[in-house]
């Protein structure tokens, strides 16, 4: 709906006028989001809020380059640290501009979704594609005598983070590095949590930097109930399925024959027994079960043949 085109109107109260329209059936269209007012609580939240720690619930406060310097001093010896200062985050654009002034600023290296580049080579980026760049400050080993080095990288690295510093910290015997994110503005004093500055995609749940990772913002997770697809689990199959799971499964007889031979397992054997069917399709969906599973059915079949049960 238009917007009068006025200054001020007193006098009224409240109200919200939504055009009358068929609805859609897309989840994330809400009335929040129809009449803008979710726009505005996002701008309001991230301008005003008060980001508070979900460890202890301390407010977060500044924290210093010497904090900094303290806590990863304190990881244990001989730990590899990679100090990366966030100079674009999730944004669209080629970013010529920026990646010039690193080549100016001396850096080496960036990483660019990820994946580490030298700046000397060519770095073309997709003007329409979202991008993340990383410049690498400083490698440094957490030893005695290290302070010095990494208090004068970290300040490098907060003045062209904006006052973000990423550390990827590499222990010893690690199986993978551990992502330590700090802020000179955004975290706890207690804790050493931090967060990134406040902003309205933060508050958003169709944006991926606020939506719920476990539902994408939804509020629903959809997953198969086993208590609806085997109704009668102390039965052999195909006798065990429910009739509705029966008339959704083509070709059962081919798929059941293929099962029993690639895992094993015998086609009468009950469901609650431990070598049955059941235990077999839980790791016939494995990556390294499902393609061998496909490609005996394929064979069973013959060629063109589709591959039965595409949920497996």
């Amino acid at each position: 709906m238009e917007k009068p085109d006025c200054d001020a109107i007193e006098g009224l109260s409240p109200a919200i006028a939504i055009e009358q329209k068929g609805t859609g059936r897309n989840p994330r269209s809400t009335v929040g989001t129809v009449t803008e007012i979710a726009d505005y609580l996002r701008l309001l939240y991230a301008r005003v809020g008060r980001p508070f720690c979900f460890v202890c619930g301390r407010e977060i406060a500044a924290q210093t380059v010497q904090q900094v310097v303290d806590r990863l001093t304190a990881l244990p010896s001989d730990t590899r640290l990679f100090l990366y200062a966030p100079v674009v985050r999730d944004r669209k654009g080629e970013h010529r501009r920026e990646l010039d002034e690193l080549r100016r600023g001396g850096f080496v290296r960036v990483r660019v979704d990820g994946t580490v580049r030298e700046l000397t080579e060519d770095i073309p980026l997709g003007r329409t594609a979202r991008h993340t760049i990383e410049v690498l400050v400083d490698r440094l080993v957490v030893r005695p005598g290290v302070d010095r080095r990494l208090a004068d990288s970290l300040a490098v690295a907060f003045r062209h983070g904006s006052g973000t510093v990423l550390v990827e910290a590499s222990e010893p015997g690690g199986v993978a590095p551990r992502a330590l994110f700090f802020s000179e503005r955004h975290a706890c004093p207690v804790c050493g949590v931090s967060y990134p500055e406040l902003s309205p995609r933060f508050f958003s749940f169709n944006s991926p930097h606020g939506a719920c990772p476990a539902c994408s913002g939804l509020g629903v997770q959809r997953r198969f109930d086993p208590g609806r697809v085997v109704a009668h689990p102390d039965q052999p199959l195909p006798a065990a399925l429910a009739s509705g799971a029966l008339r959704a499964l083509s070709d059962l007889e081919t798929t059941i024959r293929t099962l029993a031979r690639v895992r094993g397992s015998a086609r009468d054997a009950p469901d609650d027994q431990p070598s049955a069917v059941r235990g077999h399709s839980r790791a016939a969906r494995a990556p390294s079960a499902r393609y061998p599973l496909a490609l005996a059915a394929r064979r069973a079949r013959g060629p063109g043949g589709r591959p039965p049960m595409p949920h497996v």
